[in-house]
């Protein structure tokens, strides 16, 4: 590979986790809150007036204000159930809004943790799910300046300390280029939106309702780090930056010299790209919902087992996991192990000893009964590759008789 081509690669590489870091950054907005009541977006509320003490460590737990708790118990927090977040932090940053920059204004806080609402005893009680954090939305203001992600990424938050709390904020609040009164959680101020008339770090703690967003601090930091990697050609993500199975310098494919087994009948298209996935480096199917990509991966998987390779099936969604690990275990118990949470660790011992069991009941010969579906694979590929052969000559028919007609009326 020549010194230009590898350079070439590497700023490619680069450019594509530069591409995530704004993606990154775009999304976090979303906790970004329009200061005017009358602007729309998501809503905020202002804590009120006291110390602050969750930000700073001192309690794990806050009771909502009675403008929120009514807004909790609205239909419109209800319906929006599982897709809206509820976040909270100290002190509240305002910005100018990306939208209309010379007369709106958006506020978030500036260290932030999202939190969970629990209805008890009459009313709202809020438990964070994750430490608090810096907001990455606080960076709208400053895209792509990776040295001041860094800097603000390397404040510490220790709990219990509500000074060296207040030294963070001063600190971040200068690298992002922002006025900052007097910052003391002890002294915390109840903001209303004609007291925050003007970008600026103000010393109060709101409540942001927002759609919930992934994106935040951690992964910010972990895709600068990546940004360095020197070995991104040996994993797959090399195959979103250079076409690695076209690359005579790239280590050659797995060999597959027997068909792919479907145990779940596939569609034509489903077919190939099961047969994609077993002989490439990188294969992306999208789909909308019910086009059968659950059926693809138990597919791929039972290839990847009867190939022997090691095969993670990862989600987002735990339903969609659920499905494939419940599909797959219809096939043969144990060929998907579900893991993630304590529940499903726990359940593996047994998971395991009852696919040993199975495998050693059903007896037979494997190999024997390898080579019999991979036979009736065959036979099937090639009446699939007839049947859409058939599809093509009845459209060209179709097309010939409607041209025939035509020249027919008009003669």
């Amino acid at each position: 590979m020549t010194a230009a081509r590898e350079d070439g690669g590497k700023v490619g590489w680069r450019a594509l986790i530069d591409y995530a870091l704004r993606c990154a950054e775009a999304e976090s907005a979303r906790t970004l809150a329009p200061v005017a009541a009358s602007a729309g977006g998501a809503p905020w509320f202002a804590r009120g007036g006291g110390p602050e003490t969750l930000i700073t460590g001192r309690s794990g737990t806050l009771a909502a204000t009675p403008a929120l708790e009514r807004y909790l118990s609205s239909r419109e927090w209800t319906s929006g159930a599982g897709r809206q977040s509820l976040a909270y932090g100290w002190p509240t940053v305002v910005l100018p809004d990306a939208a209309d920059p010379g007369r709106r204004l958006s506020a978030a806080p500036l260290f932030i943790s999202h939190l969970g609402a629990e209805r008890a005893n009459g009313g709202w009680t809020l438990r964070p799910r994750a430490e608090p954090e810096f907001n990455l939305a606080a960076l709208a203001n400053r895209p792509g300046d990776g040295a001041v992600a860094d800097e603000i990424a390397g404040l510490a938050l220790p709990a219990g300390d509500p000074d060296a709390c207040a030294d963070s904020a001063v600190r971040a609040a200068a690298l992002l280029g922002l006025q900052a009164g007097a910052l003391d959680p002890d002294a915390a101020l109840a903001l209303t939106a004609d007291g925050m008339g003007a970008p600026g770090v103000y010393n109060g703690a709101i409540f942001v309702v927002a759609t919930f967003t992934p994106y935040n601090m951690r992964l910010h930091r972990e895709l600068r780090r990546m940004r360095s990697f020197a070995d991104w050609r040996s994993s797959a993500a090399r195959a979103l930056v250079e076409d690695a199975d076209a690359d005579a310098d790239a280590a050659p494919g797995p060999e597959r010299s027997s068909p792919a087994i479907t145990p779940l009948r596939p569609s034509p298209s489903q077919e190939a790209a099961l047969e994609s996935i077993r002989r490439r480096t990188i294969t992306v199917v999208t789909g909308p919902p019910g086009t059968g990509k659950t059926q693809l991966v138990v597919n791929a998987v039972a290839n990847a087992w009867l190939d022997g390779d090691s095969v993670l099936v990862a989600s987002t969604n735990n339903a969609a996991v659920d499905v494939a690990a419940e599909r797959a275990g219809e096939i043969l118990p144990g060929l998907l192990l579900r893991t993630g949470n304590a529940e499903h660790r726990e359940r593996l011992p047994e998971t395991v000893s009852a696919a040993i069991a199975s495998a050693r009941a059903a007896g037979g010969a494997p190999d024997a009964a390898l080579a019999a579906a991979s036979a009736a694979a065959e036979k099937r590929g090639a009446l699939t590759e007839r049947s859409l052969r058939l599809d093509a000559l009845d459209a060209e028919m179709e097309g010939a008789a409607g041209t025939a007609a035509a020249a027919r009326a008009a003669a």
